[in-house]
Order: C-alpha cells, then sequence, then structure tokens
C-alpha cells in the first residue's frame, strides 16, 4: 500500500528518477543507488539488524528511513483487548531502530520527527463506514460477521467524524 502511496506522489510532484522495490528486501537483486528510501517497512521485518546492513550497503550517498515515532494503532488497543482479550503486540518504533542502526553501523542517526497530518492514512480515513469497518477487520483481524466486526463498527460509530467527505478516526 505505501507503494501506491509513494507513486502516487511521486508522480503529482513530478518525480521521474524513483525505483521502487516491490518484493522482500532481504532478496531483492538491485545496484546500488545516491539514494535509498525505507518507507515504513520495518514493522514486520524479522531480522532487522540483516536488513538495514542491506540498506547502508546499497546507499552510496543517503539513506532514508521513514517510520513512526510511536504506535499507529494506540487507539485501538483497548478495542483489541476487548474483541481478543489480549494485549495488541506493539509494532517497533523510531527508538527500536535508532538503537540498532547505531549498534549495526555505528551512527548517531539524524533524526526529524514529522508531525502526523490526522486522517491522511488509509488506516484513519475510510469512504464509508462499511468501508471503515473491513479496514479494521484486517488490522485487528476480526472476522467478517462475528461478534468483534459489531465491535468495530460501534467504535467506529463513536470515533470517527466526517471530513470532506469521508470519516476521519477522530
Amino acid at each position: 500500500a505505501m507503494r501506491d502511496f509513494m507513486a502516487a506522489d511521486a508522480e503529482a510532484q513530478h518525480v521521474g528518477n524513483l525505483t521502487m522495490v516491490g518484493y522482500d528486501w532481504q532478496i531483492a537483486d538491485v545496484p546500488p543507488a545516491d539514494v535509498v528510501l525505507c518507507s515504513h517497512v520495518v514493522y514486520n521485518v524479522p531480522e532487522i539488524g540483516a536488513f538495514i546492513d542491506k540498506l547502508a550497503a546499497h546507499a552510496l550517498k543517503h539513506c532514508f528511513i521513514a517510520l513512526r515515532t510511536g504506535q499507529r494503532d494506540q487507539m485501538l488497543r483497548a478495542l483489541f483487548r476487548q474483541v481478543h482479550g489480549e494485549e495488541l503486540v506493539p509494532e517497533p518504533a523510531l527508538i527500536d531502530l535508532y538503537n540498532v542502526v547505531h549498534q549495526r553501523l555505528g551512527i548517531a542517526a539524524n533524526v526529524k520527527a514529522m508531525a502526523f497530518r490526522r486522517g491522511t492514512m488509509p488506516l484513519g480515513r475510510y469512504e464509508t463506514l462499511a468501508d471503515g469497518v473491513a479496514a479494521l477487520r484486517g488490522q485487528l483481524y476480526v472476522a467478517e460477521g462475528s461478534a468483534g466486526e459489531a465491535l468495530l463498527r460501534g467504535f467506529l460509530q463513536q470515533h470517527t467524524m466526517p471530513e470532506d467527505g469521508r470519516l476521519v478516526l477522530a
């Protein structure tokens, strides 16, 4: 999904010198580049050290990694607990990656934190309530037609607001 957003942004900004790798980075066979950008993919990488090593080896000048400073689903934690009866395992965030980069590469990464723009990401902006329910079903591992789905619907009815013709988590 992030590739689609990046492609749309690149097209809107008239960026023509962008190559996206749409498969597992650890097996990708790509040449080094002046700039390597890794955008929101490290969350589910089991061997993050080797992943970072390969990024660094392929960046001739700069390597940029975009990820969240905290948990994107913070407001969904209570809902996950209500649906599943257990805690949601947190994703790695900036501090986790910062430490890995320091340990693996021996550098103190240059970090710039940017404000989150509410409702700009697909996980917080829905065309309809049904779209929101479907998105949260996938995100929170809830079966269609289950009692958990009813909890999701109620949550969205309470925690979304209309904005520009869409529903936005607030």
